[in-house]
């Protein structure tokens, strides 16, 4: 009887989950394909998360090293978010994951179920019998938002995913009549190395419950990852493996720790935990994360799963994406739909959120605090993500962005440097890429309302903007310029303090805050020292004011520029667009530099030392594939010609953005790549974060329909725009005709109908006088 009523608890679970997976057959979440991006240069995931999750569970397919003996492991790349399309096994399941990123960190928390003999070693593709690492075939793969499944072949276990914000939630499914086990693998990580683990903890609270915690020495330089872990069965034995051999055990000695000893430790740390799977054979297992304390990790476990079933979870999952989804309805081919919809899906996985449910969060200072009043977020990819990400997240998201915003003066205030974040997770600054892009992520809140203009935030980039000894800032303050003897990519690292200088004035003007205002006014302009007049491109100086000689505008590697070439970095003055016009020669020349950018042919020898950037990426010299260049279509809005924007935006996004697995021109970069498209599909882009203006290019669907958060609904109309019909004929604003080439954040927020009229040729005429340009700093003075 017992057995009976087990088995219909089983069928109604999965025919629950089965009617929710079907229910959303006809919502926004249909058209969201996880796996785009997940074999090639996307470094997407396919797992289970909700909308900016702290969990990301997600099937790790290769365990390669970031280092051997601290020899860089190049095929490490491949693996930034734990997945490669084109392999054929997985090493197991593992709970914290980035999306997209181009150097990375996390894998915490791996879990691989299995059957017969115990392996705590995950062994290897070629011989997946030699660890405990199982085939599988991309036939048996299932991948929604918020749930992951597969078959896994060695095992013949099916494993299921889902998530809740704080808790990783997985259902095995066995085999009949075998005796299924778990292995727990804290050693495990994404770009891991020997020692990366300084310490892990496993204790086993009772036959269904363990808690622990690892501490990891990575792109994170310390980071702390505690966890709570449920078995739907009880534990019928258990052990562990320390692999790397602890030397000093102390008086640990007198017990026989490796088989069911209830409190286990070391440094590369793989347990294992069997169960009675003959008598039933799903096994629902709850793991909850937490950066401050077990006990943290049990309040979340409780507070978010205790009590649900696996289906359950895994409706709340798919419920809670469709709600975000479902902000926007548009029309259009089943390509361009999934397209949209995924990348919308890949803006919403980070920042995620990084504190417990009763607010406790850890610091930068690593040291217990409580968010009061607003979400504490983390993983901010700044140097990316100022771009396009946050500005879409202040019209799409405007609470969780005041709340990043938030987050991200409290790191300021944690931070012993008085440093706004420059690239940090997990309560740690890894200090990656270049500029105080934080600067511009708050300054455009401010502008746009999204956050107040209190003491604090400016507080906050004043003191990020004056650190002397970061990144030859001192030189900068003193010289205008960042020099080349003191800083390697001094061109772009210049070009790039003068924007993040810009966006202080910019919001300290509409505060007020006159004296703050025209001191950064002043080191805005800096931008004019490192630019070549004889040839108006961008070149780096040294500290005695001397230019670099033999100088390659095309080659990325040792002339000054940071993931980019001058040919593109060039192009970096957003604020003041007419004033670099008119360093490159004028109206003319710089419609014929942008002309040529995107009709030159780029040899492979300036990108083939790239591992971020192949031939997919290149549109004529123009890397769509790296941040830098993604504001540069917009910028013919300024020119004679602006028409020529709406030809190549077009270009960009049928070449770089497919439905397939290789869909993605490069690293989609916590949700920036994603923006870029989701901006340009309506039809205009925020060049320059820390205006209130969005430039127009064209919209490249028919429909798009936006619900806005306060009531209103944006309507963009484009009927018959195809690759034919890309040109913006007219537009009409509610009616009245429009002919600027930008629009506000105000227009949007007041939302109504936008009509475009589509042509197959353009209108020259239309958007060129004076009065329809978009700001520029300089622009009459």
């Amino acid at each position: 009887m017992y057995m009976k009523g087990i088995r219909v608890i089983m069928i109604a679970a999965e025919m629950f989950l089965g009617a929710m997976l079907q229910m959303s057959a006809d919502a926004p979440s249909k058209y969201v394909n996880p796996m785009i991006g997940t074999d090639g240069m996307g470094h997407t995931f396919p797992g289970a998360c909700v909308p900016f999750g702290a969990v990301q569970l997600s099937p790790d397919t290769e365990n390669i090293p970031h280092n051997i003996d601290g020899v860089y492991q190049k095929a490490t790349y491949k693996y930034c978010a734990g997945y490669q399309y084109s392999d054929s096994t997985i090493v197991g399941f593992s709970h914290t994951h980035f999306s997209g990123t181009g150097h990375s960190d996390l894998g915490d928390i791996l879990l691989m179920p299995g059957v017969a003999d115990v392996k705590l070693v995950p062994g290897n593709a070629s011989d997946p019998a030699s660890g405990y690492r199982s085939r599988f075939s991309h036939d048996t793969e299932k991948s929604y938002p918020g749930y992951y499944e597969v078959m896994l072949e060695d095992s013949k276990v099916k494993a299921q995913l889902t998530a809740t914000p704080r808790v990783g939630v997985h259902k095995y499914t066995f085999p009949e009549n075998e005796k299924g086990h778990l292995v727990l693998d804290l050693g495990h990580g994404i770009y891991n190395y020997d020692g990366k683990v300084l310490w892990s903890v496993l204790r086993v609270e009772n036959d269904s419950l363990i808690t622990g915690y690892r501490i990891t020495n990575g792109w994170a330089r310390t980071n702390y990852t505690y966890f709570a872990i449920s078995f739907s069965q009880p534990v019928r034995e258990y052990g562990y493996e320390d692999r790397d051999k602890v030397l000093y055990k102390g008086f640990w000695r007198r017990f026989r720790q490796e088989k069911n000893f209830p409190e286990m430790a070391g440094r590369d740390m793989a347990a294992y935990f069997c169960f009675d799977t003959d008598a039933d054979r799903a096994l629902v297992v709850k793991v909850a994360l937490s950066a401050v304390s077990t006990e943290g990790a049990l309040k979340n476990l409780k507070a978010e799963a205790e009590g649900k079933s696996f289906g359950q979870i895994a409706k709340e999952a798919s419920d809670a994406w469709d709600k975000e989804l479902s902000m926007f309805d548009v029309d259009g081919t089943e390509d361009q739909k999934v397209m949209f919809y995924t990348s919308l899906y890949h803006t919403m996985i980070n920042p995620s959120v990084y504190m417990d449910v009763d607010g406790s969060y850890r610091g930068l200072d690593h040291n217990i605090h409580k968010a009061d009043g607003f979400t504490n977020y983390t993983v901010f990819s700044l140097w990316d993500t100022y771009r396009a990400e946050h500005p879409l997240m202040n019209i799409i998201q405007p609470r969780r962005s005041a709340d990043m915003v938030s987050s991200m003066i409290k790191h300021q205030q944690q931070s012993v440097h008085g440093m706004l974040p420059i690239w940090s997770h997990m309560g740690n600054e890894n200090w990656c890429m270049s500029g105080y892009h934080a600067v511009p992520v708050l300054s455009d809140a401010i502008v746009k309302n999204v956050h107040e203009a209190s003491d604090e935030a400016f507080d906050a980039m004043v003191s990020t903007s004056t650190v002397p000894y970061y990144a030859g800032l001192g030189e900068y303050m003193e010289l205008g310029y960042v020099p080349m003897d003191v800083v390697s990519t001094a061109a772009s690292t210049t070009l790039e303090y003068a924007y993040d200088d810009w966006t202080v004035y910019n919001a300290a003007l509409k505060a007020g805050r006159k004296d703050i205002a025209d001191e950064y006014m002043k080191r805005a302009l800096y931008y004019r020292n490192v630019y070549d007049m004889e040839t108006g491109f961008a070149r780096p100086r040294y500290t005695d004011g001397s230019f670099k000689k033999e100088f390659d505008v095309l080659q990325t590697h040792g002339e000054g520029f940071i993931e980019g070439n001058s040919w593109n970095f060039s192009f970096h003055v957003p604020f003041d667009v007419k004033g670099l016009m008119d360093i490159m020669g004028g109206d003319k020349a710089f419609v014929k530099r942008l002309d040529d950018l995107f009709g030159m042919h780029l040899p492979e020898e300036y990108y083939i030392r790239n591992e971020d950037i192949t031939a997919d990426c290149l549109l004529g010299g123009y890397v769509h594939g790296n941040e830098p260049s993604h504001h540069v279509p917009y910028l013919y809005a300024w020119t004679s010609q602006p028409w020529k924007s709406q030809y190549w935006l077009r270009e960009i996004m049928n070449r770089m953005y497919r439905n397939n697995i290789r869909g993605l021109s490069g690293n989609d970069d916590c949700g920036q790549m994603s923006a870029w498209y989701i901006f340009s599909a309506m039809g205009f882009y925020p060049v320059c974060p820390g205006t209130d203006q969005y430039v127009l290019g064209a919209p490249y669907l028919p429909y798009v329909r936006l619900a806005l958060h306060n009531g209103k609904t944006l309507e963009i109309k484009a009927d018959g725009v195809s690759d034919e019909n890309r040109y913006v004929k007219a537009l009409y604003i509610n009616g009245e005709k429009y002919d600027r080439t930008y629009v506000t954040h105000q227009d949007i927020l007041e939302g109504g109908v936008w009509e475009f009229v589509m042509a197959s040729k353009p209108d020259r005429r239309r958007g060129v006088s004076a009065e329809d340009k978009p700001y520029s700093l300089t622009e009459g003075m």
